[in-house]
């Protein structure tokens, strides 16, 4: 089954990679309520950092680098590889 924003890419409609991330937030928050120690208010939490890396992105920052500023860990790639690019690097997952 192909992913559903699998052709979304930095130079797309703004719209689209906001619907990749959101999708990508979502499904990350879905796996993480499984789990013992799940906190509710995640998913709110991420939504404020997306809107937040697309201020800065407006502001002029390349996308990646306002992604890598505002989320981190698993959800980091989760989200990086929902635009098109390719996972974290140790140095970024540090940042």
């Amino acid at each position: 089954m192909a992913k559903p924003f699998a052709d979304v890419t930095a130079a797309s409609h703004p719209a689209r990679i906001h619907a990749a991330i959101m999708h990508a937030i979502t499904a990350y928050d879905q796996r993480q309520a499984r789990g013992k120690y799940y906190n509710p208010n995640a998913l709110g939490l991420y939504c404020g950092a997306m809107n937040d890396a697309f201020a800065a992105v407006q502001g002029g920052t390349a996308l990646r680098a306002a992604l890598v500023r505002h989320f981190t860990g698993r959800l980091l790639d989760a989200v990086l590889m929902a635009v098109g690019e390719s996972k974290s690097t140790d140095s970024e997952q540090r940042y």
